[in-house]
């Protein structure tokens, strides 16, 4: 019975811990949020978080007024409030346009998001949408990240969750979800917009855009519509007509030989965008590598300021193609803050299909240059410091192949040399970095990806005549290794130049795992091929410590040197017996007294 009643008191204490607002380390934070604009796109943005049962005087307030004080982001201000049941403080973001905004937000989350201020007020659609795709409590990474640095995740654990959100347009104030979503607009629907892209490969670009409007839109804006799209409609264009479909009439526009700066502001004339539409091509994008030269073509759409049949989005029909060298690689759409494949590429175009109110696409092109092979070559130099080489080697006709690989990681301004070379093989673009581990991981870092590091350590004592060597190689490579390049040999070699001994050498990838046979070494020298460009080399050795052979040279010799004068003066003491120099100033030892004494006289 008596353990029973423990059993039952137990449970009621962990109950109570779990139930009771006050008790342990979270503290829920309700975030009430309210955006103010006006019709420029300047405004702000007032966030009130809310710690329940957070007393003004605990250590919990303390804490936080330390952690807020510290490393609040500059963009935002703050003012602490005292209120009956628990603690607030009140965020501002303020900003002067759709854009400061964007960049500000953008550093808060730490991505890239997707926002949309949009006042239409024309013949088609009329009204406000904002919409957002974040919640004010993604805003408060930094409260986490330096909680975590100040290691206060034991007493202070606040959990954002609930609140309110609002939005005030000039004055009148409407309520959304959590995450601001607001469509208050209204209009004459659109069937689908058509938009067809060329790059010409010179830093120009001809776009056709067609309106395609149905026959009850048509006859509700009668004698308006065709003044007003032509009034939307920029000069540059080749051309605007009109046409009849079945079940409606198209207006489309052409323009040819033009930057990028005027197809965007072409563009967001014709769809009536006064801010997000935006548009830009990158050379030597994130898509590129040193075999492949990719450029990446990025395009915000923003069809806020119309609407498709039953409220809905209107559709959009999206085609882009190119006369440059390079080749259609694919698409992505952003969505939830990644970029995802979208569409298909067929024919040499790229073609896409969607709706919602604003798209963000990027489509990339890519030159890819065949290479023969790839040699890594990792030399020890001693005092645990390395270099490293790379050589990316291509046919010796292919000047254009090796040219772009050397420019390429010259832009990277990383430190390394990085020169054109040539070998029995071919041309070579050869890359070398020498310092300790963390330099060449840095180095390579910048070059390759962060995920390229060297790790070396030695393990042994002073005194000791050698000490234990270990060095792991991460190389994060495989995107190199892609398309016509998935397949060209990949070599690793080791020299040590007497440095080191190594008596175990293995690497792994995904798939394959092995040892190095190291019968084979010559002077330190191993080279072995590996089957994938994501792997992690591993060797174990040892090396000569100077200081510990040079302590035992030095002990040996002192004893061999004690022994010497022991015997010395062992010979002379016996000499002394033989009464031959009684007569001497010298003073002899007793033969008769104990080694042990002799010895601690001397």
């Amino acid at each position: 019975m008596k353990t029973f009643k423990v059993g039952i008191l137990f449970l009621f204490c962990v109950a109570v811990l779990f139930l009771c607002p006050s008790c342990g380390n979270n503290q829920k934070v309700s975030i009430d949020t309210l955006l103010t604009l006006d019709s420029s796109g300047a405004g702000s943005r007032a966030m009130t978080c809310r710690f329940s049962g957070t007393g003004p005087d605990s250590e919990t307030a303390t804490q936080l007024d330390g952690i807020i004080s510290q490393y609040c982001p500059s963009m935002l201000t703050y003012s602490k409030v005292e209120e009956e049941g628990g603690l607030s403080y009140q965020f501002q973001l303020e900003f002067s346009s759709y854009q400061d905004y964007v960049g500000k937000i953008t550093k808060l989350l730490g991505r890239q998001p997707v926002i949309i201020f949009s006042f239409p007020d024309n013949i088609f659609t009329t009204g406000t949408r904002i919409s957002e795709d974040f919640e004010s409590g993604d805003l408060f990474s930094w409260l986490y990240a330096s909680i975590s640095l100040e290691e206060l995740q034991g007493t202070l654990s606040p959990r954002f969750s609930g609140g309110s959100a609002a939005v005030c347009i000039d004055g009148r104030t409407q309520t959304t979800g959590t995450q601001i979503s607001l469509n208050r607009t209204k209009g004459y629907p659109l069937d689908a917009i058509f938009v067809d892209t060329v790059n010409r490969g010179d830093g120009t670009f001809d776009r056709t855009i067609v309106f395609r409007i149905p026959l009850t839109t048509v006859h509700d804006l009668g004698n308006d519509l065709e003044p007003y799209m032509n009034a939307r409609t920029d000069p540059l264009a080749t051309s605007a007509q009109w046409t009849d479909y079945l079940s409606g009439r198209e207006y489309t526009v052409s323009f040819q030989g033009l930057s990028l700066e005027e197809i965007s502001r072409c563009t967001n004339l014709l769809l009536n965008s006064r801010f997000s539409g935006t548009i830009s091509c990158e050379e030597h994008s994130d898509h590129s590598t040193p075999f492949v030269d990719g450029s990446l073509f990025t395009e915000t759409i923003d069809l806020s300021s119309y609407t498709g049949n039953q409220g809905k989005s209107i559709p959009l029909y999206y085609t882009y193609s190119s006369q440059s060298s390079r080749t259609l690689a694919g698409g992505e759409i952003y969505k939830q803050g990644a970029w995802d494949a979208t569409g298909e590429v067929s024919s040499g175009i790229f073609q896409y299909q969607g709706r919602a109110p604003l798209i963000n696409l990027r489509i990339s092109e890519q030159l890819e240059h065949q290479a023969l092979g790839t040699v890594f070559t990792l030399s020890c130099l001693g005092d645990g410091r390395f270099q490293r080489d790379i050589d990316f080697v291509f046919d010796s006709q292919d000047i254009a192949g090796v040219s772009y690989a050397v420019e390429y990681l010259r832009s990277k301004e990383s430190g390394a040399d990085i020169e054109q070379t040539t070998s029995d093989e071919g041309l070579v673009c050869h890359v070398s970095v020498q310092g300790t581990a963390e330099e060449i991981s840095r180095q390579m870092g910048i070059l390759f990806g962060e995920q390229n590091v060297m790790k070396y350590s030695q393990q042994g004592g002073s005194v000791e005549v050698h000490h234990n060597t270990r060095l792991t190689d991460t190389i994060h490579m495989e995107y190199l290794f892609t398309g016509i390049n998935r397949d060209i040999p990949i070599t690793y070699k080791i020299q040590t130049n007497g440095k080191e001994q190594l008596y175990d050498v293995q690497y792994t990838s995904e798939t394959y795992s092995s040892s190095v046979s190291l019968s084979e070494d010559q002077d330190g020298a191993v080279q072995f091929s590996l089957d994938s460009g994501d792997t992690v080399i591993e060797y174990n050795g040892y090396t000569s410590n100077n200081l510990g052979i040079f302590l035992v040279f030095f002990a040996i010799i002192c004893v061999i040197a004690g022994v010497i004068i022991l015997i010395f003066l062992i010979h002379r003491r016996g000499g002394g017996s033989s009464g031959k120099q009684e007569n001497s100033s010298l003073e002899f030892y007793d033969p008769d007294e104990p080694i042990e004494d002799i010895l601690a006289e001397i």
